[in-house]
């Protein structure tokens, strides 16, 4: 049975934890999808999650989910995010085309779900994106090295969390320090 080496597990738990932050911003929903980095959100999670496609083909599994894609020539919808990250990262090629159009970034809600269509594809971001992405953790769940690094929703959610603290309590300090600094200074009487 194929395995994944060193370098490639590290790429799957850096990939699974940046998957699931982004996901923990909630800026690829519904209620996120308006906001002015959706975009960027949408392509460095067609990006990272490309990789972790790679790495379920190594171990000779397609990424498949329930809902079936309706795109042209993407059985799967790891293939499907294949396609659309080749558009994505493919500006001036003609993978950003259908027929002799360019095809611009094109995003939908239908309702309690949000269609994004890039270059003639269309991905469905919770019945396909995080479909695929919970179905590639659990493929690469299945290789011995990979298992114990996979970062789940609870782990990306503690980890924001954590970060979120510790903002607060930089942020107090620095209004801490500021109080401090409006406080005159108290002479000594040493010179």
């Amino acid at each position: 049975m194929p395995s994944l080496n060193g370098d490639q597990i590290c790429e799957v738990m850096e990939a699974s934890l940046r998957l699931r932050t982004i996901e923990q911003t909630g800026v690829l929903t519904v209620g996120g999808c308006r906001k002015p980095l959706f975009q960027s959100a949408f392509t460095e999670a067609m990006i990272t999650a490309r990789d972790l496609v790679k790495k379920c083909e190594i171990l000779g599994q397609p990424v498949v989910v329930a809902e079936p894609t309706s795109a042209p020539n993407c059985p799967t919808v790891g293939d499907l995010i294949i396609k659309i990250r080749d558009c994505v990262c493919h500006s001036n090629s003609d993978k950003r085309k259908v027929g002799f159009q360019t095809r611009a970034f094109n995003m939908y809600v239908i309702a309690d779900d949000v269609a994004v269509e890039f270059g003639g594809y269309r991905i469905h971001l919770r019945s396909h994106f995080w479909a695929a992405v919970d179905a590639m953790e659990a493929i690469l769940r299945t290789d011995p090295g990979a298992a114990m690094l996979i970062c789940t929703r609870e782990q990306a959610r503690a980890t924001m969390e954590r970060e979120r603290q510790l903002a607060e309590r930089v942020a107090s300090a620095v209004a801490q320090a500021r109080v401090l600094r409006q406080i005159p200074r108290v002479p000594d009487g040493s010179k």
